[in-house]
């Protein structure tokens, strides 16, 4: 809940230390409900990635909790981190970097197993029936357990990286950009798999993603993030059929998702802010094509939608107005003078 990551920002001088911090993660809170997908997507830089590290703690909160199954899992160390392990695991972005090439394909997928004492030593074939179940339950087999990881492909390296992170039967997996490095024959076979997965081991998914068409057929419900916060979340049907805070209504836009029917869409020009010195009031501000004065001097709380879909702009809370596209063309002339 609340949940903060900063990390100290390079200084421009090597010899010198800056005190400035990034605030990569500023203020998130939400839920993953158990056997729910839940897709995080934004512009690279937003703070998807680092959210999904908070969450497993393979990253250290700056402030804030983090709780599985109603347990706070914060600042646990040890034996508590390891149970922790067995509970929540993630599947990476890139397939090779994330595996050992040195060991071979069942000795990653038996390596957490190991660590974890599921098996005891004298289980040796215990485990390594296992280590095939796996590789069968993610589309291998048990040739492929000999292999290391330069012998496979792309789409099969991830699936052994998939493996590795059921091993241990999760209640939740965080899938961190998990299709990003395949090609599109690759990536459909291998979401098809996260759902089938889904459907027999009834895990929850916090689905790390910049690709929108993954999201929507991927997704129960969408969180958007934008320089470290949050502008809009809900289940999936109201925030694709209605997007309602300008930045998601742009994102939208550039994907050719837009479905809301006659509002116009909403080109998303300039770069993010830096999550070092962020701008006061609302994030979006220096680049919202409905910015006014609110959104210089106050940061928009969330607004009600409906039972399942919230949003955090002054525009849905009657401090400002929605500018049409002469007005817009109107201000951009002005500022440009």
């Amino acid at each position: 809940m609340s949940l903060k990551k900063e990390f100290p920002a390079r200084s421009r001088n090597p010899f010198v230390r800056s005190d400035r911090t990034v605030k990569a993660v500023d203020g998130v809170s939400f839920t993953v409900k158990p056997g729910e997908v839940v897709a995080v997507v934004g512009e690279s830089g937003c703070g998807k990635s680092t959210l999904g590290r908070l969450v497993i703690r393979l990253l250290e909160p700056s402030s804030g909790a983090v709780r599985v199954d109603e347990e706070d899992v914060t600042h646990v160390s040890g034996g508590e981190l390891a149970a922790l392990r067995s509970k929540a695991q993630i599947v990476f972005q890139d397939p090779f970097g994330s595996l050992n090439p040195r060991m071979t394909v069942g000795d990653a997928i038996a390596y957490p197993m190991k660590v974890n004492g599921v098996f005891k030593r004298n289980e040796g074939k215990a485990l390594q029936a296992r280590v095939i179940e796996l590789l069968e339950k993610v589309g291998l087999n048990a040739a492929h357990a000999r292999r290391l990881p330069h012998e496979l492909s792309g789409g099969q390296r991830q699936r052994v990286g998939i493996a590795r992170a059921i091993a241990l039967a999760p209640r939740l997996v965080v899938l961190d950009e998990p299709v990003a490095a395949l090609d599109l024959s690759a990536q459909a076979r291998v979401l098809n798999l996260f759902k089938d997965l889904q459907r027999e081991l009834g895990m929850a998914y916090l689905f790390i993603t910049h690709d929108l068409s993954v999201a929507e057929y991927m997704a129960d419900r969408i969180v958007v993030m934008y320089a470290g916060k949050i502008m809009e979340i809900g289940d999936r049907a109201s925030v694709f059929g209605s997007p309602r805070h300008p930045y998601t209504e742009a994102l939208f836009s550039a994907a050719v998702l837009v479905t809301a029917g006659d509002r116009e869409a909403t080109v998303l020009d300039g770069d993010p802010p830096s999550t070092i010195t962020p701008p006061s009031g609302c994030r979006f501000n220096t680049r919202c094509p409905h910015a006014g004065a609110p959104c210089f001097v106050e940061e928009p709380g969330f607004v009600k939608l409906g039972a399942k879909h919230e949003a955090a702009c002054h525009l849905l809370t009657g401090k400002l107005n929605r500018r049409t596209e002469a007005e817009r063309t109107e201000a951009a002339a002005i500022v440009a003078s």
